[in-house]
């Protein structure tokens, strides 16, 4: 009898662990990983990083927009806009500022 009892408390002990369902929550990824140049300090000086490797060299775009390793973004059109630190520039050419979330304004509102 204490056969049965034992077999019963370890399969009903079994389905409760095997009961629990996935979530669906995954560990969060960075948010920009994969195919952006981004700027960072290296010892107290900005460098341009591509997938945790150092550029070392002048980066052409698809859309003709060139990243210079000392950050400088120059679009197609000519106008050159300086990269800071966290900066990050996409595989097609968007401007990506530290601190604002892709797809939101990142202008100042007027107080009126």
């Amino acid at each position: 009898m204490k056969k049965i009892w034992l077999i019963v408390f370890l399969f009903c002990g079994l389905n409760v662990l095997l009961a629990q369902k996935d979530t669906g929550k995954k560990a969060p990824k960075e948010k920009y990983i994969d195919n952006t140049y981004c700027m960072t300090l290296k010892d107290g000086i900005p460098v341009l990083m591509f997938n945790g490797l150092q550029v070392v060299s002048d980066v052409v775009l698809e859309n003709g927009t060139r990243i210079t390793p000392g950050g400088r973004l120059i679009k197609s059109n000519g106008a050159e806009i300086v990269l800071h630190e966290k900066d990050c520039v996409n595989s097609v050419g968007e401007l990506i500022r530290a601190g604002t979330q892709a797809g939101r304004s990142s202008g100042k509102r007027n107080k009126k």
